[in-house]
């Protein structure tokens, strides 16, 4: 799936070596699915001299026959500046041509150099919202980046059915570990790209086996060891900052409860964030 030399690797390894119904490789039974629409975009192949409508509704196929009437949530792509703006950058978003189209235009080219500019994915996006609303589907489109609106429903859903929130992104399964009820109704996280060791990760197992205190502590070491929007720490691992908090090092836990406290001043949170430094190189603090 996602998982390398992270803050979610490390959670994932802690957990399977203390439950074997925290990660499992078999797809449960829910009742409700909740789908990452940027994963979504990219999971069908695009063949050329399809019509964009014909591509929207074999998306809409897709979804209805693996997951009836899901909730879909897209990112937003307004053009107005974005904290990831660096990282589309990266990826080629100022190479390709913006496409101008509609649902008759046939397609011709590369599907992710076509994604790769986010006015041809926002246009993509509203044809394939309309096609899965009017198949039933329930559409969420964020202003920005999705992974809060993604977590949200899916632990709404799991407050009276059983639900699967479907992607790739660590971010989600950090938030559904910190935002999760684990007395709620049976909540899972996976990935619906089939891959030799894809997992099935059980968010109410996981989190009673972490506890309440380590998962809200999690935002912190996840952001401060480096994700979409923070650079990660010279030489070291988010595996071994992680092993410090589960170890109950308590001048990193103070740093971490402070760090996800509300109405923080900034000097509170400069002074945390050098603490922190300190400690993860071994300088005391």
């Amino acid at each position: 799936m996602f998982l390398t030399e992270n803050v979610a690797y490390a959670i994932v390894d802690y957990c399977r070596t203390k439950s074997t119904e925290a990660i499992n490789d078999t797809n449960p039974d829910v009742e409700h699915y909740i789908l990452d629409g940027e994963s979504l975009l990219h999971r069908l192949p695009w063949k050329r001299g399809d019509s964009y409508g014909a591509i929207a509704q074999s998306y809409a196929d897709f979804t209805i026959a693996h997951y009836g009437l899901a909730t879909v949530v897209f990112d937003g792509y307004v053009g107005d500046p974005s904290i990831k703006d660096n990282t589309h950058q990266r990826r080629g978003q100022y190479i390709h041509p913006v496409v101008k189209f509609t649902a008759e235009t046939e397609f011709f080219g590369k599907r992710d150099e076509f994604l790769s500019r986010v006015c041809n994915k926002q246009h993509c996006i509203n044809l394939l919202s309309a096609e899965l609303k009017e198949r039933g589907c329930n559409i969420i489109q964020a202003s920005g980046d999705a992974d809060v609106d993604i977590v949200k429903p899916s632990i709404e859903t799991a407050r009276h059915k059983t639900a699967a929130l479907i992607g790739e992104d660590t971010d989600l399964l950090i938030l559904l570990l910190y935002q999760a009820n684990a007395n709620f109704k049976d909540l899972y996280f996976y990935s619906d790209i089939k891959a030799k060791e894809t997992k099935v990760y059980h968010i109410n197992c996981m989190k009673n086996l972490i506890g309440n205190e380590l998962c809200a502590q999690l935002l912190f070491i996840h952001a401060f060891t480096g994700c979409n929007t923070t650079s990660r720490i010279f030489g070291i691992g988010k595996k071994s900052v992680f092993q410090k908090l589960l170890k109950g090092n308590s001048n990193l836990q103070s740093c971490a409860n402070i760090f996800v406290s509300p109405n923080q001043s900034i000097d509170s949170i400069a002074k945390l964030g050098l603490q922190a430094m300190s400690i993860i190189f071994e300088g005391g603090g």
